[in-house]
């Protein structure tokens, strides 16, 4: 009886491997590639993401000559352009994170790469062709996907306590390279114990006076010499057991924060000038819900060889790897996606050309569109610098106005008589950059306005004296007079429509 309880089993796990095998191939014979039109708005392959991980992919499927087109979104080299300082990408000691992106990026579109800045709005893995829609230009467009890489990246978290929203871009930041000049000789607090605070924290220390290591855990969970090195260092000093509950500040810049130690329940305040979080990120996967299996943490299912659970659909870097966020797992996970996705294309009778892909890349500054941040809009300050004798507005403008001294700003911005934008930046930041490009397009656009900007590491008076803490930071000036200002990236549409509202336009 035993025997033949057992032979019953064996048959059925054989008719159920039969069934799984017969479903995968018939699946394949479903999707023809043959009968598929390939043109302008249908590709073999579509990648979702400009990081690492992405450009990699795109390298790969350039050098296989795949016809494919990267969808950059609103970080153009990744997270990693925000770091100061790369010192474990194989082959280069040290470089900062914008440099090594854009070497990768040139690579890609030396390799045949198409390469364009637009953001993805949408996408139904429900059909075949895969569609997804995506804003280009501000115009929305639908493009057909045979098979489709996923390389979103993750975003930095919050603290999500009172006084970290509004106080962000006023003493509350995400990005050490981007902020850290501004608090020469101040006393900040990093939080967090990883390899990124780590990082932040070494860089900090040689510019402000005070760095405090803000660690809820008894240890750090970073590893390696540099840990060493922060632990060593005359003016870091790390607080371990200690939750942040409270950013605290004057209406315009961060003063304190209020901390809990979890070990002995005391509450207590810290004085500083600036906090800066390094907290972990969590995956940009919110297009994809209910569109593939997702885990708990909201990461992408891979299974082998960066399969999802949609035939077709690969994922890559970030977006799948909750533990180990490393430019070198991104980049193998990037090739491995596109040589698999490859290997799909063919299964389902995808024939490559043998013509030379076309480079359809496009004028990457002039498209570029940066990432929302959370900041609020805040009062204006009362400044003591006089508006005497203001110029009468009798001209239209159409370009950015390089502004390079404090007298240069008090003609062009404090003694003109009508709207002014102002846009204070730093030549090394790269949210700056990104912006650059829709402010002269606004500018031609918006021409009975004045446009100026102004690298603040460069004229560090005008940052004083405005109190720029974040960059980039714009103020929109009327008469002279300040009447509204906002830090971090906006859209075109969004900025634009921050302009017409404070100035009347």
């Amino acid at each position: 009886m035993k025997a033949i309880k057992n032979l019953t089993l064996i048959l059925c796990l054989v008719f159920l491997v039969g069934c799984l095998n017969y479903s995968s191939t018939k699946n394949f014979k479903k999707l023809d590639a043959s009968v598929v039109k390939i043109d302008d708005s249908t590709y073999p392959v579509v990648i979702i993401g400009g990081g690492f991980a992405g450009l990699t992919s795109s390298i790969y499927l350039s050098q296989g000559n795949i016809k494919h087109v990267l969808l950059e979104g609103t970080i153009p080299g990744g997270a990693i352009t925000a770091s100061h300082s790369v010192c474990n990408w194989p082959g280069e000691k040290n470089i900062s994170g914008i440099d090594l992106a854009n070497k990768i990026k040139e690579h890609a579109i030396s390799s045949g790469a198409n390469i364009i800045n637009a953001q993805v709005n949408s996408v139904d893995f429900s059909v075949w062709p895969y569609l997804i829609n995506i804003k280009e230009n501000n115009q929305d467009k639908i493009i057909q996907a045979l098979s489709c890489i996923i390389a979103t990246g993750a975003t930095a978290n919050f603290l999500d306590i009172p006084g970290e929203k509004e106080y962000f871009g006023h003493g509350v930041s995400k990005c050490a390279t981007c902020d850290g000049p501004f608090y020469k000789e101040k006393t900040v607090a990093i939080v967090g114990g990883g390899n990124t605070a780590i990082t932040d924290a070494l860089y900090l220390s040689n510019i402000a006076k005070k760095v405090y290591l803000i660690v809820r855990r008894d240890t750090l969970r970073a590893s390696g010499k540099q840990t060493d090195t922060v632990k060593n260092k005359s003016n870091i000093e790390i607080i371990y057991n200690t939750n942040i509950k409270k950013v605290i500040g004057d209406n315009n810049k961060v003063i304190k924060l209020e901390i809990f130690n979890n070990k002995n329940n005391s509450t207590s305040e810290l004085n500083i000038d600036g906090m800066f979080l390094a907290i972990g990120a969590k995956p940009n996967t919110e297009l994809f819900k209910n569109k593939i299996d997702l885990d708990e943490q909201g990461y992408i299912l891979t299974h082998k060889n960066q399969k999802t659970s949609k035939s077709g659909i690969f994922a890559c870097g970030d977006v799948c790897e909750p533990e180990y966020k490393q430019l070198i797992i991104a980049a193998g996970d990037g090739a491995r996606s596109a040589m698999h996705a490859q290997s799909f294309l063919a299964k389902i009778g995808f024939s490559t050309p043998n013509t030379n892909i076309e480079n359809n890349v496009q004028d990457q500054a002039q498209k570029i569109t940066p990432e929302k941040q959370d900041v609020q809009e805040i009062a204006p300050a009362k400044k003591s610098v006089p508006t005497k004798n203001l110029t009468q507005k009798s001209q239209t403008f159409g370009s950015v106005i390089e502004v390079t001294d404090e007298q240069q700003f008090a003609k062009e911005v404090l003694n003109y008589k009508g709207k002014v934008v102002a846009d204070f930046y730093a030549h090394w930041c790269f949210p700056c950059k990104m912006m650059h490009p829709i402010v002269e397009k606004l500018a031609k656009e918006l021409n009975t306005i004045k446009f100026i900007k102004t690298d603040v590491a460069n004229v560090e008076i005008l940052a004083q004296i405005w109190g720029i803490r974040g960059v980039p930071t714009f103020i929109l000036f009327e008469n002279g007079q300040e009447v509204a200002r906002f830090s971090g990236g906006r859209d075109e549409v969004a900025f634009k429509q921050i302009i017409n509202e404070k100035l009347n336009n």
